[in-house]
């Protein structure tokens, strides 16, 4: 007996992924042509699939990393030939506090994107962060899953024709 194939989002998007390299690569067989899998071990991997669903369907999607960043040694030669090392130091961001972790441009339409992973939860400034966009017309979602992402998507957008043609190879 035959298992049957477990079809969840991240295998439509795996399906969708190989789909767009046959097409990017048509010199190439189609059997030596598979899609990237993808997992939701933590926020970054939902970060990169959505990323990726973008890319595919043609919409806009920019990842914001709002952290800072960390400095390492400088090393400066002085006039009398000694060398003198600059300690590491932490450079804080520009960004705004509470800025989503994605922005997305679809049919000319912002929408702001905050991944939750696990346990985690939107944070003082975020909620504020929030606020603001949808006070000035702006979309803001949170997801937790790439599921949660393309159920919103599809509500919102319909089915790309891409993602039809991944079920339907799913199906069999």
């Amino acid at each position: 007996m035959a298992r049957k194939k477990i079809i969840n989002a991240l295998s439509v998007l795996t399906c969708m992924d190989a789909i767009q390299r046959r097409i990017e690569s048509p010199s190439i067989p189609a059997s030596y042509i598979v899609g990237n899998k993808y997992t939701e071990k933590n926020a970054n991997d939902i970060e990169k699939a959505i990323e990726r669903f973008a890319r595919i369907t043609g919409f806009l999607a920019e990842r914001t990393k709002t952290q800072g960043r960390l400095m390492g040694a400088t090393y400066k030669d002085t006039d009398n030939g000694r060398l003198t090392v600059s300690k590491e130091k932490f450079v804080t961001s520009t960004s705004r506090k509470g800025s989503s972790d994605m922005k997305l441009l679809i049919q000319g339409k912002p929408i702001y994107c905050e991944i939750k992973f696990g346990k985690d939860t939107q944070k003082a400034d975020q909620k504020k962060y929030q606020a603001d966009v949808e006070r000035n017309g702006g979309v803001y979602i949170i997801v937790k899953t790439f599921e949660d992402f393309l159920v919103w998507y599809v509500k919102q957008y319909g089915r790309p024709e891409v993602m039809q043609k991944a079920i339907n190879e799913l199906k069999g």
